[in-house]
């Protein structure tokens, strides 16, 4: 099969998938919200530096008014992820645990994938996996993690893929999104 041959058998599928009305409309389905990751992250994060995290601890830590926190973790808590005390102090549950240590690891190696194999800018390469660290499924984080640790093996070949994709992707940096 000829080159030219792959890819368009490869823009038919995503073409395919991209048209395929029950794949986005799942995005909605999603357990977490990137707010939610958001709210769960401050959470884990005061608990972590203070010891102790509360609904106003929230508000300050995202920089959002105590009423947008209070809605917040009132999912949080719907979810079984935050239960609070009486004495409004905020506590991460089992599922709350086993999901933040999901999450910071999908930003690990969304962020280094991005940065080490794709060669995108630190800043970018974080804001895009901050977009995508709470959508991966298990299955997808753990293989591309597997590739990431796979590529980053032999530098040599590690060096070899990054100009590669550094070429192929000129065009399409010098062109941005129009076209």
């Amino acid at each position: 099969m000829c080159a030219s041959s792959c890819c368009e058998d490869q823009a038919t599928l995503v073409k395919t998938i991209a048209n395929d009305q029950s794949y986005w409309k799942t995005f909605r389905d999603n357990f977490l919200t990137h707010s939610s990751a958001h709210y769960l992250r401050a959470v884990a994060q005061l608990l972590e530096q203070k010891g102790y995290a509360r609904v106003t601890d929230v508000a300050r830590q995202l920089e959002i008014t105590k009423a947008a926190a209070s809605q917040g973790v009132a999912i949080l808590k719907s979810r079984g992820l935050v239960c609070e005390d009486e004495a409004r102090m905020l506590s991460l549950t089992d599922t709350g645990r086993t999901l933040i240590a999901a999450i910071e690891r999908n930003f690990a190696v969304l962020s280094a994938f991005f940065e080490q194999i794709l060669d995108v800018p630190s800043e970018i390469a974080r804001a895009d996996a901050c977009k995508m660290e709470h959508l991966l499924s298990p299955e997808t984080a753990a293989n591309l993690q597997g590739l990431l640790e796979a590529i980053m093996e032999d530098s040599e070949r590690r060096a070899s893929l990054v100009a590669r994709l550094r070429d192929l992707a000129s065009p399409l940096n010098k062109g941005g999104w129009e076209g």
